[in-house]
């Protein structure tokens, strides 16, 4: 870890694929063995019970923002959708004639207010039967990489399950759990650099993004978050 007040000398980081316990700091340079992540994921999940028809994607591959990634069955949302239409439409037809007749004073004006009213559920009604349709194509919320996709054709789904996850690959994070003898070192913006342990001869350059203020009662370590704005 750089000296306090130093602004070039970068701190390393040892960076794993699996947890590993961090190397105790013996010298101004410390190495910490500590897992890589991507820096930015999303978790795309269900909104609806629906049988899933197809899958447009598989593990591994790149999509952009508002890519399908998975289509639900939306037979039944269909024929909802339709009759709510019907429904707006009637009612709609129905106002319309009421107005005319109480501009000749053969309506009363309640009567005609509950008619809107009556238009406006019906209205109300297709928009969310629009919307419940809609959500049977599962879009991508951003541009990445497919890392999970725990689904297949026929599972049926409920309301808040993980479809698939995407992660942005283009920069990848670590993060450092550090006693406060060493918090009191480090600040944002601070160079970092990274050795990835399958590859020892790639650097990777990056500067420390987060520390945190809380430490954790059961070891007095805080979290420190490393970014790197390039993988490799």
């Amino acid at each position: 870890m750089a000296r306090r007040g130093s602004t070039d000398t970068p701190t390393p980081v040892g960076a794993a694929r699996s947890v590993a316990r961090q190397a105790q700091p013996a010298t101004d340079q410390p190495t910490w063995t500590v897992p890589l992540e991507a820096s930015r994921s999303a978790h795309v999940c269900a909104l609806l019970s629906a049988q899933v028809q197809r899958l447009a994607v598989q593990l591994g591959d790149t999509v952009a923002e508002g890519d399908t990634l998975i289509w639900l069955d939306d037979q039944e949302l269909r024929l909802v959708a339709a009759k709510a239409n019907l429904a707006y439409q009637q009612a709609t037809a129905h106002l319309d004639r009421a107005a005319q007749l109480h501009a000749r004073g053969g309506l009363s004006t309640q009567d005609l207010e509950t008619l809107r009213f009556q238009a406006e559920t019906a209205r109300l009604r297709w928009d969310q039967a629009r919307l419940d349709l809609s959500r049977t194509t599962i879009q991508a919320p951003m541009r990445g990489v497919v890392a999970e996709c725990p689904v297949q054709v026929g599972d049926l789904t409920h309301p808040g399950q993980v479809l698939c996850r995407l992660i942005q690959v283009e920069a990848v994070k670590a993060t450092l759990y550090l006693p406060l003898e060493w918090l009191t070192r480090v600040r944002l913006h601070q160079p970092v650099h990274g050795r990835p342990l399958a590859v020892p001869d790639l650097v990777m350059a990056g500067r420390i993004s987060r520390v945190s203020p809380i430490l954790d009662p059961n070891n007095g370590c805080g979290p420190v978050e490393v970014f790197f704005a390039r993988a490799g």
